[in-house]
């Protein structure tokens, strides 16, 4: 056989199985339903040089308001992901930004 006789022989294969139902389609027992993903999911942002600095400064001045030795930057990014999600004021202040920076960067 050659290398375009055992691809399209491959590709009928795969038609003929696509095409019949497998023996999990046809039986009558439920689908287990997807696990629920309780772990956090990481995300990283790259940030200027600037903001950096600035979230930095902002992490000890809420640190000093609190009375507290820290705040890290995660937690401020996350209570402002919080308040975005939950505050239609802030989501329309948060989009109104986005649309700026594009226009800028364009």
């Amino acid at each position: 056989m050659t290398r375009e006789s055992d691809l399209a022989a491959k590709a009928d294969r795969l038609r003929a199985r696509q095409a019949a139902p497998s023996d999990t389609e046809t039986s009558e027992a439920p689908r287990a339903a997807a696990p629920v993903r309780v772990r956090p999911v990481r995300l990283t942002v790259d940030v200027s040089p600037a903001d950096h600095a600035a979230l930095n400064r902002w992490c000890l001045d809420a640190a000093a308001e609190l009375g507290t030795a820290r705040v890290a930057g995660q937690e401020i990014v996350r209570a402002l992901l919080a308040r975005a999600l939950t505050d239609p004021a802030m989501r329309t202040l948060v989009v109104a930004d986005i649309a700026e920076q594009r226009r800028r960067n364009s």
